[in-house]
């Protein structure tokens, strides 16, 4: 079956139009991110300041890291990578197993938890792909003024094709790992086999949507912005007055900040992760799957 890199790139809009309840139900759990991540900052800031005073005054940034301080940081970074995890599977579970609609498709178990292991190796994998190649050149050009730009103007090109050529061969490893129940790393290099340049076309198709997302919410949320700072500006320096004097359009310029920045997100998920769902259900289609491919 030939490839369509309209069906995938277009994946993401279609099934929030199509099912426009999930952007309420995931901008809800996006809301509970926030309030997560407002609360690991402020456990931050109160270890910081803990930390901060010393006997002889104020101590260094560095001597403040303490293990509380250190524990936190690790704990928004696990809460970002969990979070995120199982929001890209609630995307690919909305698509490949439409029937398990319960909470809006967000779980939490072994689908996100592979999710979870797939992107800290991916990530890992990324960081080492850019590092040593970077590193090795600039090793080799150190102290080559004139010479070693040259070879930093024709590597570049070079690294940046390689770094499309990896991104493309493993853009499927996510959601195969989700449908097959296993990490499949190796497996989207094979399947990509010979559909290098249909999925590069969806990806880049892809990306311009997603600009486009971010533009008009860019756009809205200015709007938006200007109407609450506009009340702020006529009562000059004196906040109080502007709270006390609030009226309907500070309240409609909020809300609407905040509404356009959440629906933005939520559409960014489903436009960026849908179309790896649509790729794979027309490169591999779903297989049913066994009880030793759930627990094996």
């Amino acid at each position: 079956m030939p490839f369509s890199i309209s069906s995938a790139a277009f994946r993401g809009f279609r099934l929030l139009a199509s099912r426009p309840g999930l952007i309420a139900a995931w901008s809800g759990f996006y809301v509970l991110a926030v309030v997560g991540i407002i609360a690991l900052l402020f456990g931050i800031g109160v270890a910081l300041a803990l930390t901060a005073a010393g006997a002889d005054g104020p101590r260094p940034f560095s001597d403040q890291m303490s293990g509380p301080v250190i524990a936190l940081m690790a704990g928004m970074v696990a809460f970002f990578l969990v979070f995120s995890s199982v929001m890209v599977t609630a995307v690919f579970r909305a698509v490949l197993r439409p029937d398990e609609s319960r909470f809006a498709y967000v779980r939490f178990g072994m689908d996100e938890l592979r999710q979870v292991g797939l992107t800290l190796v991916l990530w890992l994998f990324a960081a080492l792909m850019v590092i040593a190649p970077l590193f090795l050149i600039s090793f080799l050009t150190a102290g080559q003024g004139a010479g070693g730009a040259i070879v930093w103007l024709a590597a570049l090109p070079v690294l940046l094709c390689g770094w499309v050529f990896l991104g493309v061969k493993l853009s499927l490893a996510p959601v195969m790992t989700f449908a097959e129940r296993g990490f499949r790393i190796g497996d989207s290099w094979e399947v990509t086999r010979g559909r290098f340049w249909p999925l590069l076309g969806a990806w880049v198709l892809v990306l311009v949507l997603s600009l486009g997302v971010t533009l008009v919410s860019f756009i809205l949320t200015m709007i938006f912005r200007g109407m609450f700072l506009a009340q702020f500006s006529t009562f000059g320096t004196d906040p109080a007055s502007a709270l006390t004097g609030m009226g309907p359009m500070v309240v409609v310029g909020l809300i609407g900040y905040l509404g356009v920045t959440l629906v933005s997100n939520v559409v960014q998920l489903g436009v960026v992760y849908a179309p790896q769902a649509d790729a794979y259900q027309q490169i591999v289609r779903p297989k049913t799957t066994t009880v030793s491919d759930v627990f094996l």
